[in-house]
């Protein structure tokens, strides 16, 4: 009796053994697959929508962990995000070669982690892996992440979709951890996922049912555990973010000040409309395109009532399709409210659907377990074709210039894109094609710092030093931080105007610009003190005396203190011996 009972032992064992040697090869085979796909994000730079400036932010700035995870400001508050840039950009020099692995990397571990969740939750109907490759092709080669993951600045959804995962799997997985040790990991995760992107507050929606959805008879008192490491979470961020006094920053105001201001119906209307369009998504992505301004709202909304109730008798009647359609349906409510509050610059995004589609590819899974054998593993390896239009739509990304032109093409009403065509083209010297593009942005009444920027780039390059005075005079008049483009004005008036016979009038100019940046932005002290210098080379000491005093006298340090403390110490002199050269 006990050789039969060790036999079989060794037998579980062997099977064990063999089960995840095939699931490592599994794991071997999507990695490969989805690295391929992705490969020419590899190849790319920064685009010029966010990235570059991102990059720019962090490589002239430091923060303070203190500033950073403590109270928002702003419409967002993604400490982790943030931090992630931050040291990206500072270890590998602004290089986006690291930017993009990184990217692709939490891509890949997001994929992994849908097949392990997968694996865990479908095991309950089927013992074949089929349904689990199919859930991590579709997810890790689905174009509609390519934004998320080609985008730089899309790192947002994968950090926050990263830890979402791990907090999915530890609540599901049978570990033999001790309880507490699970419920604290959960809710590391869950706050981690939460100071990634806002959006994993699906998660308080998604959990509750699932815990008691009639599929988890043997957790017993672990399900309020579950919820209290959850609420713990919660609790926490909730303070990191809004402080103990429960100060409401930008980004929660607009989505309430945004619901306020819509009748109850609209607001429904807009949920249903907007709910329609993700499932439809989700269901067939194409076409891709990085800039949706405008949806086809009545297909949307029969989309959303034919989704809604096909996906409600499915949640009553088979209980194996519960967690993916929580999943589905509580990830998309969060992008609603962004639509409501107007927090981004498009109302609709497919990236906001990288969340979503953990649900969509579980679902799917579950879909393969209902097909015949041969037929399932046939329609997994058919899944492989998704790696083409991901392929292509990664070249794209890749390409900036061709990216902004075809975002055109595809989105004519969007004044942005022409913005970041134009900028393209100006890197090309194609400087008609960009002025032709900028002026078409201002027409469509899209009139930014950064629009005249470029136009005054294009000034610049062809020598027309009056035209572009007056375009960076109108970019610093639109922007929010005027100094960094009071300085460039600066710089290139005192270049060309010291090389003319206008020399003194530029000086002049310079030293009005320099006052007029510290008017703007009081932090901004050395403009006294440029100003100051450029008075003294204009013979006029009393004014050079008055902006050096000032600048002395401005609170904070500055390397320039010593220098302007000897040269007014020389006007000084120089006026208390009654005029005498200096």
């Amino acid at each position: 009796m006990n050789k039969k009972i060790k036999s079989i032992n060794d037998l579980n064992r062997g099977a064990t053994s063999g089960d995840d040697l095939l699931d490592w090869v599994s794991l071997v085979v999507v990695g490969i697959v989805v690295t391929l796909a992705y490969l020419p994000a590899l190849t790319s730079g920064f685009l010029s929508l966010d990235d570059i400036a991102l990059v720019k932010t962090f490589m002239t700035s430091e923060i303070s962990l203190k500033s950073l995870f403590v109270g928002a400001s702003g419409d967002y508050f993604r400490p982790i995000t943030i931090l992630s840039y931050f040291l990206d950009v500072k270890a590998g020099d602004a290089d986006p070669l690291i930017s993009h692995i990184l990217n692709v990397g939490l891509h890949l571990f997001n994929t992994f982690l849908v097949f392990v969740l997968s694996r865990a939750y479908l095991n309950k109907v089927t013992d074949s892996r089929w349904p689990s490759l199919a859930a991590a092709l579709i997810f890790g080669l689905s174009p509609l992440n390519t934004e998320s993951v080609v985008w730089v600045s899309g790192r947002t959804d994968l950090l926050c979709c990263f830890f979402f995962l791990l907090s999915l799997n530890l609540i599901i997985a049978k570990n033999t951890f001790p309880q507490l040790l699970t419920a604290g990991a959960i809710s590391i995760c869950f706050l981690c996922s939460l100071l990634a992107k806002e959006s994993s507050i699906a998660l308080l929606g998604i959990v509750p049912f699932f815990l008691w959805s009639g599929q988890n008879s043997g957790m017993g008192s672990r399900r309020f555990l579950v919820l209290i490491a959850m609420g713990s979470a919660l609790a926490a961020y909730l303070i990191l973010r809004f402080g103990i006094d429960f100060s409401v920053d930008n980004g929660v105001a607009k989505v309430v000040e945004g619901g306020k201001t819509k009748s109850i119906s609209m607001l429904l209307y807009e949920s249903i409309v907007a709910m329609g369009f993700y499932f439809s998504k989700l269901l067939w992505p194409f076409p891709l395109n990085f800039a949706i301004v405008s949806i086809n709202r009545p297909l949307s909304a029969v989309i959303a009532f034919a989704g809604i109730f096909s996906l409600s008798c499915l949640y009553l009647r088979v209980a194996i399709t519960r967690l993916p359609i929580l999943i589905m349906v509580m990830c998309i409510i969060p992008p609603i409210m962004a639509i409501h509050g107007k927090l981004a610059w498009t109302p609709y995004a497919e990236r906001y659907l990288y969340l979503p589609m953990v649900g969509f590819a579980m679902f799917a899974g579950w879909a393969v377990t209902q097909l015949p054998k041969r037929l399932a593993s046939f329609a997994v390896i058919a899944l492989l074709l998704l790696a083409f239009p991901t392929l292509s739509r990664a070249v794209i990304w890749s390409n900036s210039e061709v990216f902004w032109r075809e975002t055109i093409e595809k989105s004519p009403e969007f004044p942005r894109s022409y913005v970041g065509y134009a900028a393209e083209l100006i890197k090309l010297r194609r400087y008609d094609e960009a002025e032709q593009n900028l002026k078409r942005a201002l027409d469509m009444k899209y009139e930014t710092y950064f629009v005249w920027q470029n136009l005054a780039t294009i000034y610049q390059e062809r020598g027309d030093h009056s035209q572009y005075e007056n375009a960076m005079l109108r970019a610093i008049s639109l922007s929010k931080t005027p100094t960094e483009l009071y300085i460039k004005l600066i710089q290139n008036l005192l270049w060309h105007g010291t090389k003319s016979e206008n020399s003194r009038k530029a000086y002049q100019k310079a030293a009005n610009y320099y006052l007029l940046a510290y008017e703007k932005d009081k932090n901004f002290g050395e403009g006294l003190y440029n100003a100051a210098k450029l008075y003294l080379i204009l013979g006029d000491q009393r004014k050079a005396r008055c902006y050096f005093e000032l600048f002395l006298a401005h609170p904070g340090d500055s390397l320039y203190r010593p220098a302007a403390r000897k040269m007014l110490d020389k006007i000084v002199t120089h006026d208390n011996l009654g005029g005498a050269a200096i």
